[in-house]
């Protein structure tokens, strides 16, 4: 399939994926131990600029809150100031922490909070679980993608029995997919993220273009004054992946009918083996009866004696089935102010992080392991006054082996991944021994956005974002065949095969192994591309209504060229 370009240019009012809230909003009341509002009080995020004055009935809201768990800080005149903490805001949810304040008796007199989350949230309409930066701390894990596993409802990336490319996955309000297959990409850095929130039903009337479920992830935003650095190394020593033998094993299924010194020779039917041993193992003919063949015909340039034509076989499988390399996951992140000029930009600050990942492949195909490589980057600015701006930027590499023979995306990561592969199918020697029976295949993620939040008074505030994301396939055979005699035995010459790409038909010795044609036939050289502005604004209207409307407008170029 080749489609040169794909325009599409379409407007989505009021509600869509892009619009999606990646912040939270802190409301309720502030009263005296009478039960009177306390008009005028402020409450304040402690340790931001994010704030307000009650009304006259006592109510406040603080909007656009990110994703978090903070502590508010309530002072009024004569009253003793309050400390709430562990107040924990979710994505587009609404966290309710009523305040009781006293009057002051003693100078200097502060009164600590802990604040409780209702059993029952009654702004979520649906199912959905929140995942806090300190709770993904806790955790033994290492990715994203396990800790959204962990959630009720999800195994891996699905959600309620649907595959991946069901389900919307979204960094800081931009959708993240593959744009060949669909699927969600979800290589960010864990130790980057601020909070997880995963939504598997009940969508309610905002949500649009997802099916199965939606996860929405913000990342952290570094902090004005300090720096931080978050950090998790796991390391796996090099092991077999496979049960039972090793593949390489002199007894293993594709080698003991050519090995067995009771049967190579002169047949595997030769009564050396019962019946039973005989159907568990390929026949063979052995190699006396096989050299006779080839001193038979009429080409003297195959003419093999039984010993040479067994070293033969076994150098047409050579491949080193070692593991030596480990699996690991490096994943970095570093935070704080900007140096020298924070102060002078609107308390410029930074988050920048690193992820690497590296699974060695149970067997090695075209290439022997799969390995991605992610960078992110956040600048985050106070430019004014009720003003933010924020730039984000990611780039992801993923190399390894395609796990299609027909140019669909995808790759092998998993060891029940390629053993299925080999699992009653075809020329399953071919894709064992030989190196490119499947392509190398990588592919490439960037994303860049720019968001600017205005508060224009406490009830209300717009947002404007622009952001660019795109996807880069490469899938096309690796290193040709060395056809010259690289190699002799009993003076008949042999090439670099089964290993290189090779398009002609060609065969292994005695076994019959395919080493030519039909080998690393996938081809994707695509590219695609989405830019999306969109506006949003939302307003309080009163303590129980809130008003959001916006625009989306979306450019898709797609580019593929795959087969």
């Amino acid at each position: 399939m080749n489609v040169k370009k794909l325009l599409s240019l379409f407007l989505i009012l009021v509600f869509s994926n892009s619009l999606l809230a990646q912040s939270g909003k802190i409301n309720g009341f502030v009263r005296d131990t009478n039960g009177e509002p306390l008009p005028g009080v402020n409450v304040v995020i402690d340790g931001t600029l994010k704030g307000t004055a009650a009304e006259v009935d006592g109510f406040y809201q603080i909007l656009n809150v990110q994703a978090g768990t903070y502590t508010l800080k309530a002072t009024y005149i004569g009253f003793a100031p309050i400390l709430i903490e562990n107040v924990s805001v979710n994505i587009d949810q609404t966290t309710n922490i009523d305040i009781i304040m006293r009057e002051e008796t003693v100078e200097g007199e502060e009164i600590v909070v802990i604040a409780q989350r209702p059993v029952v949230q009654k702004d979520v309409s649906s199912s959905q679980a929140s995942i806090s930066k300190e709770s993904l701390e806790a955790l033994p894990i290492t990715s994203v993608t396990s800790a959204i596993g962990l959630q009720a409802g999800v195994e891996g990336l699905s959600i309620r029995g649907s595959s991946s490319d069901e389900v919307a996955f979204n960094l800081n309000g931009v959708t993240l997919k593959s744009g060949r297959s669909n699927s969600p990409f979800t290589g960010v850095s864990l130790t980057s993220v601020q909070n997880i929130q995963v939504q598997t039903g009940g969508f309610s009337a905002e949500y649009g273009d997802l099916r199965s479920g939606l996860i929405n992830v913000t990342s952290k935003e570094g902090d004005r004054d300090r720096y931080t650095l978050d950090g998790i190394v796991r390391v796996t020593p090099p092991q077999q992946k496979n049960v039972g033998q090793e593949i390489n094993d002199p007894n293993s299924y594709w080698l003991r009918p050519y090995l067995d010194n009771e049967v190579a020779w002169t047949g595997t039917n030769n009564g050396a083996w019962d019946e039973y041993t005989q159907k568990e193992y390929p026949s063979f003919q052995g190699w006396n009866a096989f050299s006779q063949q080839l001193l038979a015909d009429d080409n003297p340039d195959n003419d093999l004696s039984p010993s040479a034509a067994q070293q033969a076989f076994l150098y047409q499988h050579r491949k080193d089935m070692a593991l030596d390399q480990p699996d690991y996951e490096i994943d970095l992140t570093l935070g704080g102010p900007v140096p020298g000029i924070s102060d002078r930009l609107g308390d410029l600050r930074f988050s920048t992080s690193f992820r690497q990942t590296q699974t060695m492949y149970m067997i090695p195909l075209s290439t022997d392991r799969y390995k991605q490589s992610t960078f992110q980057g956040k600048l985050t600015s106070n430019v004014g006054p009720g003003m933010k701006l924020s730039v984000d930027g990611l780039y992801s590499k993923a190399t390894g082996t395609g796990a299609s023979q027909a140019g669909n995306p995808g790759f092998f990561v998993s060891p029940s991944g390629i053993a299925g592969s080999m699992d009653q199918v075809s020329y399953i020697e071919s894709r064992i021994y030989a190196s490119d029976y499947w392509a190398p295949t990588e592919e490439i993620t960037r994303s860049l956005g720019l968001e600017f939040t205005h508060a224009l008074s406490n009830s209300t505030f717009y947002e404007v974002k622009i952001n660019n994301v795109s996807t880069e396939n490469n899938t096309n055979p690796g290193a040709y065949r060395d056809t010259s005699d690289v190699y002799t035995i009993g003076g008949v010459s042999f090439d670099e095969g089964p290993f290189g790409f090779f398009a002609e038909t060609s065969s292994g010795i005695a076994s019959g192994m395919r080493m030519g044609v039909g080998m690393s036939t996938a081809r994707d050289t695509s590219k695609i591309g989405s830019l999306t502005a969109s506006f949003k604004i939302t307003s309080q209207l009163d303590s129980i209504n809130e008003l959001k409307a916006g625009i989306d407008i979306i450019r898709q170029n797609s580019n593929v060229n795959c087969g």
